[in-house]
């Protein structure tokens, strides 16, 4: 048996998982006990970050289910084992360089304190780097564990509850309703409430909605909750509601479920600068990890971010986790472009990245993770400053109103001196205030960096500023137009390393 082939069967031994845990909690434990050290608290904060920890929880337990997965090839147990492999050495050297550490601080002017400090600070670096690389392995050899038709619910497997069964409506293409069902791999019917997506047949062809349904199942499937990404049951053609359904788990039967721009629209108050950031924080974790699942969301905005709470005393949501939803329109990330037709309304389009928006009838890009990106600036904006950009007016009929810090912003740079005559709505149905504040591309992206500079950094801080004005900004792109696979993945691997580490430096002292 080779090195490899017992790394694997370890790998599936029972207890694999606690081994490798202990190492973790015994990291943290030398943090705990030398908190007076400014450098271990610095270089091993991560180790006390519970949502670090967990990360590494699921990505081993999936590890073990593919390594005894017995219709796996002997090449992924073995490739699977080389990565964790390279983990783990990392991981076990870590305690030996804190004591090195340890031993030396206690001795003054000690000349090779400096290498003791930079090879335990190299250590820590390279374990994320090698964390995240063993996450990745897993994830793309999970998304093949089970076969496409798997997903596919038939009449016997799935079935709303009653004769006349209730759909809530809680985001753009999102509703609840109570099903009885038997998930796959499951031999026992369950009753419960599930979050189902319609995409109806309309013009296009029915074959095709399906074949779309399928293939996003088969991407969607890996995912867990924990990757704020609801978990799918199947997918499902209900040709008496004319349409196709991608079926979820509810996250939380217990509370309540509403998209975010309803919780805007019904005047919550202001939650606590916690919980804010931490809905950013879970927004951009499924973000980045629907680009690990080779997708591309295209409309992520508030109508299509469900959130699971409960509120406080005053209305405030409280204890709340978000879900990226709205999945009918994503595309592969290096399938083929599905349409070069963007949004219209300036609700939508405030999301959108400058190359996406419509000019003589298309965009001028396909989609890719930049313009998703780009979305979840616009959406934690919002988040921190809990200030909608663009709100409707107070009846249907009305139009749709621009926000005063917006309007502020863009006025400040010049940019209302290019509108053609009034900027208010004309008695001919010209165009609204929104529209004229949003027609121009760059414009808008301008006026919202302003904001993330100045408004975000006010209500949220210059961290969160930085990163919502980084995401807004691009500086994420690798620099050029045609981004290439591997460039694609330095883009998400770059978002990552700076993204989280700005959000676990801020929950660390919330």
């Amino acid at each position: 048996m080779s090195g490899l082939e017992i790394v694997a069967f370890a790998m599936g031994a029972v207890g694999f998982v606690k081994t490798v845990l202990d190492i973790w909690d015994d990291i943290d434990k030398k943090r705990q006990e030398h908190q007076e050290s400014d450098v271990l608290a610095k270089r091993l904060k991560s180790f006390g970050l519970a949502e670090r920890r967990g990360t590494l929880k699921i990505a081993l337990e999936l590890a073990q289910t593919i390594v005894r997965d017995r219709t796996r090839s002997r090449n992924e147990a073995l490739e699977l084992a080389a990565n964790f492999q390279r983990l783990n050495e990392l991981l076990e050297a870590i305690p030996s360089a804190v004591d090195a550490v340890i031993k030396l601080e206690k001795k003054p002017y000690v000349l090779h304190r400096g290498s003791a400090f930079r090879e335990l600070k190299s250590k820590v670096t390279s374990l994320d780097e090698r964390i995240s690389s063993f996450h990745q392995k897993v994830i793309g050899l999970r998304a093949i564990v089970q076969t496409d038709s798997s997903f596919l619910l038939s009449r016997q497997d799935f079935s709303f509850v009653g004769a006349k069964p209730e759909f809530i409506q809680n985001g753009e293409t999102s509703f609840t309703s109570k099903a009885s069902y038997i998930a796959p791999g499951q031999g026992a019917m369950v009753m419960q409430e599930v979050v189902l997506e319609k995409r109806y047949y309309g013009t296009q062809p029915r074959e095709a909605l399906i074949e779309s349904a399928r293939i996003l199942s088969t991407k969607l499937s890996p995912a867990l909750s924990a990757w704020n990404i609801l978990h799918l049951i199947g997918y499902r053609d209900d040709e008496t509601d004319q349409s196709v359904q991608l079926i979820f788990s509810h996250p939380g039967p217990d509370k309540e479920l509403a998209s975010l721009s309803r919780i805007y629209t019904d005047g919550s108050p202001e939650p606590t600068l916690n919980i804010r950031v931490r809905l950013c924080s879970q927004l951009a974790v499924a973000v980045l990890q629907t680009h690990k699942l080779g997708l591309v969301h295209k409309h992520i905005r508030p109508g299509n971010l469900l959130v699971n709470f409960d509120r406080a005393s005053n209305g405030a949501i409280q204890e709340a986790s978000l879900f990226l939803a709205g999945w009918q329109n994503a595309r592969l990330v290096d399938g083929v472009a599905t349409t070069l037709i963007g949004e219209t309304t300036a609700s939508k389009v405030i999301y959108q990245h400058p190359k996406r928006r419509v000019e003589d009838n298309r965009a001028k890009e396909s989609y890719n993770i930049d313009h998703d990106i780009y979305s979840l600036g616009v959406c934690m904006l919002e988040l921190l400053t809990w200030d909608t950009l663009i709100r409707q007016g107070e009846d249907e009929l009305a139009d749709e109103m621009i926000s005063d810090a917006y309007r502020h912003a863009f006025k400040s740079l010049g940019f209302h001196q290019s509108f053609p005559g009034e900027t208010e709505d004309e008695e001919d149905g010209g165009p609204s205030e929104a529209e004229l504040y949003t027609y121009n591309a760059e414009h808008t992206k301008k006026t919202l960096e302003i904001l993330a500079q100045s408004l975000v950094a006010k209500k949220a801080g210059e961290t969160m500023a930085n990163l919502v004005y980084r995401c807004i900004a691009g500086v994420f792109q690798p620099g050029n137009d045609q981004i290439q696979t591997e460039e694609k993945d330095q883009v998400a691997e770059q978002f990552a390393n700076d993204v989280f580490d700005d959000f676990n430096k801020l929950l660390s002292v919330l």
